[in-house]
């Protein structure tokens, strides 16, 4: 969470759903208040009653979220889109659609107090567009004829005016920044703040140690969970068969699996009964440990690769064969810090030559680390407290 260090300091709102009832994660609760868009008939009635400094987007794809924005830039309340991962618009645009559609309209099971919750949401964006002055109501009746007919990514190309953007973007790095600059049509020298990536400042100090191991640390996906790039469960199974057998059985080696948050545990434990030298990683401690142990690291399109590329005794793998064949790591293996693997069977040779890809990606990290990190200095969140607070 981004705010945690300033959460003693200032007054912090959220909003997102509908009502109290929506809400499954309740991380919030330490640092602000929830607040709902049923309670509010308006963006300028949330914004007269709040009466809020600052906004912070995490994105602004939703009816409510681009009247919001509007409505606070027309009070001449400062927007703000604050970055939360790395997404590469060509990857990422090239997903099925299905789980990105504003769905805050839609009615599932009947329910009569969810039919008055959703009518009260959806008129928060009608009621702003008539309390807004006449091009800001064209622009938001603008925005609903095209969402309301495309999935965001086809409303991104085809919507390319300045209404739907903040007035400045908080981003990691420069090249983190690039999936905004294309969605949103950023103009030149639009506001744009770099900070790093806060999350990532305990990975700056990391003291590795005199014997470094050939063991696999594997940064797991959440692919089969969510049914995208053709992955399912017995396609994970077949990849942790497949590194059992011919890489860490005859190589005597272990892979340490960083498991992903939405990724389900049970799967993971039963693959680890099922095959003796895969080690399931138990919290952060234990996941520093095995990383200032060991070299190799494996993962495919994870944010947390970045940390890992950089570090000056990594080796990194791409796990390239996905079961649709789409090759999604481009933008970063074009880097040359990670390399593309394309068969466990590739990955089993280049571990028998580390030394000379060390070499080879070594050359690239301080370039890398500036397009992707900004600064690996541990003192990210420092720069994004001072924005946070101006």
């Amino acid at each position: 969470m981004p705010f945690a260090q300033i959460k003693d300091t200032v007054d912090l709102f959220f909003i997102e759903f509908s009502s109290k009832r929506d809400i499954t994660n309740h991380a919030y609760l330490d640092y602000g208040k929830a607040i709902f868009w049923k309670d509010f008939s308006s963006g300028y009635e949330l914004l007269t009653e709040i009466n809020p400094k600052k906004i912070f987007f995490y994105f602004i794809e939703t009816y409510n979220h681009v009247a919001l924005n509007v409505a606070s830039q027309s009070l001449g309340i400062k927007t703000f889109h604050i970055e939360h991962g790395i997404r590469n618009y060509e990857s990422v645009s090239g997903l099925s659609e299905e789980s990105r559609k504003d769905n805050s309209g839609h009615l599932h099971k009947f329910n009569i107090f969810r039919i008055y919750e959703k009518m009260k949401t959806r008129l928060f964006f009608t009621n702003t567009i008539k309390k807004s002055n006449t091009t800001d109501g064209k622009n938001l009746n603008k925005y609903f004829k095209i969402r309301s007919q495309n999935s965001i990514f086809q409303t991104f190309s085809i919507e390319k005016s300045s209404y739907r953007i903040p007035n400045h973007y908080i981003s990691f790095s420069p090249e983190a920044v690039k999936f905004h600059v294309i969605s949103d049509h950023l103009p030149d020298q639009h506001p744009i703040s770099y900070t790093g990536i806060p999350i990532f400042d305990k990975y700056h100090s990391i003291k590795t140690s005199n014997e470094l191991k050939d063991n696999i640390i594997f940064i797991d996906q959440c692919f089969p969970e969510q049914q995208i790039r053709g992955w399912n469960q017995e396609h994970r199974y077949k990849l942790i068969e497949q590194i059992e057998r011919l890489i860490l059985k005859p190589k005597k080696l272990k892979l340490f699996v960083k498991i992903h948050p939405i990724s389900d545990i049970k799967i993971w434990n039963k693959l680890a009964e099922k095959f003796e030298n895969i080690v399931l990683l138990v919290g952060d401690d234990d996941f520093m440990k095995k990383l200032s142990e060991n070299r190799i690291i494996l993962g495919f399109t994870s944010t947390l690769l970045l940390p890992l590329m950089v570090q000056k005794h990594t080796i990194c793998f791409s796990l390239e064969n996905h079961p649709n064949n789409q090759k999604i790591s481009g933008f970063l293996t074009e880097s040359k810090v990670i390399d593309p693997i394309f068969s466990i069977k590739e990955l089993a040779e280049c571990i028998d030559n580390v030394d000379r890809i060390s070499t080879e990606q070594s050359k690239f990290k301080k370039d890398f680390e500036y397009k992707w990190l900004y600064k690996f200095d541990g003192k990210s969140q420092e720069r994004l407290n001072t924005i946070l607070l101006s």
